[in-house]
């Protein structure tokens, strides 16, 4: 059983580096030619915190282990709290025995929760499970590190304009300079960001849609990270809608430490 639990764990790491590849917009109209399209992207980021949450609807293709999984994926973020919740399709890790109900996370202070189930649970000690996302190799010290990285966009090209979920939006193609992240990044977050993607010179390929006020409403890159392959792409949608995520009742949840970790610690990079 041991295989299946590593492989499972390494997919919802990977989920959790995709959590918030997403920004929202300005509190007013859309912003004037005098920025280049990088700097309109990462404006656009900035602003994302202020709207305090938006929803997300998306899929995560994953290589791990010689496995092909596609998984699916809804939820929120919760940027006041630096959090989020999502669920996972269990039928998309493709894991014999698993059926195919949604698995329930939260990421809340750099900690994972999964809703384990009255059964697991009862072995547990408790219904959540709890996994520092530390112990996990690459994944993102808190649900917006991924989100944060757009500050290093550069390189951009503007592709044309797609309809998203109904909403006119500019495709723009660029790539990712994790050390341009982390440095323009507010002083009390780069550390944070050094222990989770600190790859000296890694650079990641990026597509996002932005919609007339320079929200992110789509945003799709390819990553690798420990061992795992990951493409990601997700909707952003419904942003400053009423989400307060919170991690689950202590006496409910039982700490897994590192037990179900073994990522080697490496940072996302960019896929050939």
């Amino acid at each position: 059983m041991r295989a299946p639990r590593f492989t499972s764990t390494v997919a919802v790491g990977a989920l959790v580096l995709a959590l918030a590849a997403c920004g929202n917009g300005t509190s007013g109209s859309a912003r004037t030619g005098d920025l280049s399209d990088a700097e309109l992207i990462v404006a656009g980021y900035d602003d994302a915190r202020a709207a305090r949450s938006v929803r997300m609807e998306g899929e995560v293709s994953v290589r791990a282990a010689g496995r092909d999984m596609t998984v699916p994926l809804d939820g929120a973020i919760d940027f006041e709290h630096d959090a989020a919740r999502f669920s996972i399709s269990l039928a998309g890790l493709g894991i014999p025995g698993l059926g195919d109900a949604d698995l329930e996370a939260r990421v809340v202070d750099g900690r994972l929760y999964l809703d384990v189930g009255d059964v697991a649970g009862a072995l547990l000690g408790g219904s959540w499970a709890e996994i520092p996302l530390a112990t996990m190799g690459g994944a993102s010290t808190d649900p917006t590190g991924v989100l944060d990285m757009l500050r290093g966009v550069t390189r951009v090209e503007r592709i044309g304009t797609d309809t998203i979920r109904g909403v006119e939006a500019t495709h723009f193609r660029g790539t990712i300079s994790l050390a341009d992240a982390i440095d323009r990044a507010p002083e009390d977050r780069r550390e944070d960001l050094r222990r989770a993607f600190g790859v000296a010179g890694a650079q990641i390929p990026v597509d996002v849609w932005v919609d007339g006020r320079d929200r992110p409403v789509r945003f799709a890159a390819t990553l690798a990270t420990g061992g795992v392959d990951a493409e990601v792409r997700l909707d952003l949608f419904d942003y400053g809608a009423d989400i307060t995520v919170t991690a689950p009742p202590a006496d409910e949840v039982t700490s897994l430490g590192g037990l179900l970790g073994g990522a080697d610690g490496d940072g996302p990079t960019a896929s050939a």
